[in-house]
């Protein structure tokens, strides 16, 4: 290792160590190069030796920890004699190298037991990142690059409930990420990529009445991390039952309050909030479930007894109401998951499955089924055998062959269809014939080497 980059020290105490130096030595130089002015303050006895004439020698060391490699030359020459290791190996020169200027090498150092501290600390600190910078912030460049990608790959939110009213609030956020998934509690994306969609459900409870019995409105903030944007949300709260228009409902006498809960049902003989909820002075109280957030004026939706597609309930594309999905304009299906477009069905030639087939649920499904591919496309047994294509031949014949013909004919005629004087021109001997009399014959050929299969009827009989 020593011998490799003596080239490359030579050039620069030849040129006196000097700022201007570093331009000079880049054709002998790969690494980056620094001037120290003791390198056993680096690493103690193992560095190599330059011998700059009999009697002087020069230190110089190469540390291979950091991104890229880096060479140290002492400024100051030591009296020759001095310990040599040219035969010491890379991952030994690594390593001590590295150990004085980064103290990060094993679990007893304090600086790597502070960098896992800061770690730890990451989940507590929104936005936040952590790094190892090595010694002249050799790799600053390459951190902030990484943070920076890092802290836009993460999608992630945080709520806030107004000072002196948080603890009576519960708040659960969801957040459905691109990749389908969506767990209770979680209000971070990570590796969402760009023109991708994060969505974020915010439930929010409420524990108990504040202590003066106010039903004053309480401010909530959804701040999305990083940015200088928020949203707030009034929630307003229902503590006490104020008197009706008849005046029975009374605050200070629940008693008086009428049991009528005409105002809690869809109908006279349906369940007080669809069964999942009880009916405070005309309002539903959902119930709270394991198994999901309960909600709706009459207690009706949820967003866990209908069909999940990809981990999202009803796709995503629709409202849980009542064990079914109501499905958002554009979509349809029990679990909301079929376009109502046809678009993704269209083929090249602007037709619906290539005019073999239906669009359902956003796919073509084929009439025939000899018909395969993403739009019927593809049918290799379709056009062998002659008799399947008389139909076609015999709207061209009885039609006289013109050239207005060809509009007459589509309804009959898959393939595009030519005219020729002499089919055997084509090929011979293997050509189909099609009895337009009991003594005279057509002949014609179909052609499938083409991208679209072609008919070629011939204009004279046989």
């Amino acid at each position: 290792m020593c011998s490799v980059i003596r080239s490359c020290v030579k050039c620069h105490l030849s040129n006196g160590l000097g700022s201007d130096v570093f331009q000079l030595c880049n054709h002998s130089c790969s690494p980056l190069v620094e001037y120290v002015d003791d390198i056993t303050e680096l690493v103690r006895g193992k560095y190599c030796l330059y011998p700059s004439s009999e009697k002087c020698q020069y230190r110089f060391l190469m540390d291979l920890a950091s991104d890229r490699p880096q060479l140290h030359i002492s400024r100051h020459p030591a009296a020759a004699g001095g310990e040599q290791l040219p035969q010491a190996s890379s991952r030994s020169l690594k390593r001590s190298a590295h150990k004085p200027s980064l103290p990060v090498l094993d679990g007893s150092d304090p600086v790597r037991s502070q960098h896992k501290a800061y770690e730890d600390l990451l989940d507590l600190i929104p936005g936040s990142y952590v790094g190892r910078l090595f010694p002249k912030a050799s790799n600053l460049k390459d951190l902030v690059v990484h943070a920076y990608k890092k802290l836009l790959s993460d999608v992630e939110v945080q709520i806030g409930v107004e000072d002196g009213q948080a603890q009576r609030f519960r708040v659960n956020v969801t957040a459905f990420c691109p990749d389908g998934a969506a767990v209770s509690g979680n209000t971070k994306c990570s590796g969402v990529r760009p023109k991708q969609t994060v969505f974020f459900k915010v439930t929010v409870g409420m524990s108990s009445c504040s202590a003066d019995g106010g039903d004053r409105d309480v401010l909530m903030t959804v701040r999305p991390v990083g940015f200088n944007e928020s949203v707030s949300v009034r929630i307003r709260q229902i503590c006490g039952c104020s008197c009706t228009e008849t005046g029975r409902c009374l605050d200070d006498d629940p008693s008086a309050c009428p049991a009528e809960t005409d105002a809690c049902r869809a109908d006279r003989s349906g369940a007080v909030c669809s069964g999942r909820g009880v009916c405070k002075c005309g309002t539903c109280v959902c119930d709270s479930s394991r198994l999901g957030n309960i909600y709706g004026k009459l207690c009706e939706m949820d967003d866990f007894s209908c069909p999940y597609v990809k981990g999202l309930v009803c796709g995503g594309h629709g409202r849980c109401v009542s064990g079914e999905c109501v499905c958002l304009p554009g979509w349809t299906g029990e679990a909301c998951d079929c376009p109502v477009s046809t678009e993704s069905c269209v083929s090249d030639d602007g037709l619906i499955c290539s005019g073999w087939g239906k669009c359902v649920c956003g796919k073509c499904v084929c009439d025939d089924s000899r018909r395969s591919g993403a739009f019927c496309e593809k049918c290799p047994i379709c056009y062998n055998s002659c008799q399947s294509h008389w139909s076609c031949v015999k709207c061209h014949l009885s039609n006289g062959l013109g050239s207005d013909v060809f509009q007459l004919c589509n309804h009959s005629c898959a393939p595009l269809v030519e005219y020729v004087d002499d089919i055997t021109e084509l090929v011979r001997g293997k050509y189909c014939l099609y009895p337009s009399s009991e003594k005279c014959q057509y002949r014609f050929l179909m052609d499938l080497a083409s991208d679209r299969p072609q008919l070629h009827i011939s204009r004279h009989p046989a």
